[in-house]
């Protein structure tokens, strides 16, 4: 009943496990709450989803009821907190992803790569998961940027603008590494040549220089 009841407020299919409390869970299931395992309080990750995924649940069922366009004001502070929403939402999806890799969560899975784990285990794309998983590695030396990301003051384009900034200048310093590289080899070549050109120069004069074998200046007297 209570899974009836939270997909019709919006919830959807969302697993057992992530929506409902450890309570919940021993109604439904039969399992003894206190030997659940996971902690059901404020704080955490279970229980943050479950509150958050009922809220969004709630949200739905009021706008599915009709009630919004009787409360105008309430509706516009709905529509400008779901920016909020969806920018907390990217900035946690990119710490989970980056938190998933780092717990083996991809290879306890059977996933052949970070990717293809966040296309089946978020309901992704390949493409956006592909996207996704390059923006979290792109910042995963950033957290400045991704708190900029979840408190909503940069967008998800603008924090995917700032590593691909970054991955352009990263390209131009490598760049710059290999021309110069390349430059140096070319200049040790040239005075490779030159060094070689100079002892054959040398080499060429001293032979000109050496005084003929005696047998050597016979016959080139008497020819004369």
């Amino acid at each position: 009943e209570l899974v009836d009841v939270l997909r019709a407020e919006g919830v959807g299919d969302v697993p057992i496990g992530v929506w409902m409390t450890a309570e919940e869970r021993s109604r439904v299931t039969g399992a003894d709450a206190s030997k659940d395992g996971v902690e059901e309080s404020e704080g955490q990750p279970v229980s943050a989803l479950t509150h958050a995924l009922r809220g969004l649940g709630d949200l739905n069922a009021w706008l599915a009821g009709g009630g919004a366009s009787e409360d105008v004001a309430s509706l516009r502070t709905m529509v400008e907190g779901l920016a909020g929403l969806d920018a907390a939402l990217s900035a946690a999806r990119l710490r989970a992803m980056l938190a998933a890799r780092e717990a083996g969560l991809p290879d306890a899975d059977g996933a052949v790569s970070l990717q293809a784990w966040a296309t089946s285990t978020m309901a992704l794309s390949t493409a956006t998961a592909t996207r996704e998983v390059r923006l979290a590695e792109g910042l995963a030396d950033r957290p400045d940027v991704v708190d900029l990301l979840q408190s909503g003051s940069i967008s998800h384009d603008h924090a995917a603008g700032i590593v691909a900034a970054a991955e352009r200048q990263e390209a131009d310093q490598e760049a710059a590494a290999r021309a110069r590289a390349a430059a140096e080899d070319e200049e040790r070549e040239r005075r490779r040549r030159a060094d070689q050109l100079a002892q054959g120069e040398v080499a060429f004069q001293l032979a000109r220089d050496e005084p003929m074998p005696i047998t050597l200046r016979f016959f080139s007297s008497a020819a004369a």
